[in-house]
């Protein structure tokens, strides 16, 4: 029964990492608005742009998540303590057309090579 439990819970947050990042699963999301979609749709000048009240440009987000995700997926692979630079994590502000494409496939990298693989395979 706890297993079940415990595979339940897997599959409910791979449906919405799923969702939430790469495409919709029809749990929360409209079509072709995960996040990575989204920032698919963005160029380099407004991922760099900062809006007014907003500290933090697109890109700087983009690395933020990044890097708390591969954070994560290291702590869950038993690699890390869970200490988290946060301000390393904001450390990008503003991309060029190249370094922004580098950092959406790094997010991209980071979620499918990773989080996909360590939730699937974490023991029960």
């Amino acid at each position: 029964m706890e297993e079940e439990l415990i595979d339940s819970i897997r599959q409910s947050l791979l449906c919405l990492l799923e969702e939430t990042l790469h495409s919709h699963k029809g749990v929360y999301t409209n079509e072709r608005t995960s996040l990575l979609e989204t920032l698919a749709k963005m160029d380099a000048d407004l991922a760099s742009r900062r809006f007014t009240g907003l500290p933090q440009t697109i890109a700087g987000h983009v690395n933020h998540a990044k890097s708390y995700l591969s954070n994560t997926i290291a702590m869950l692979r038993g690699e890390g303590t869970g200490d988290f630079d946060v301000a390393a994590s904001w450390s990008v502000e503003t991309v060029n057309a190249q370094e922004w494409e580098r950092l959406q496939s790094a997010l991209a990298k980071t979620y499918h090579l990773g989080a996909i693989r360590q939730l699937k395979d974490l023991p029960p």
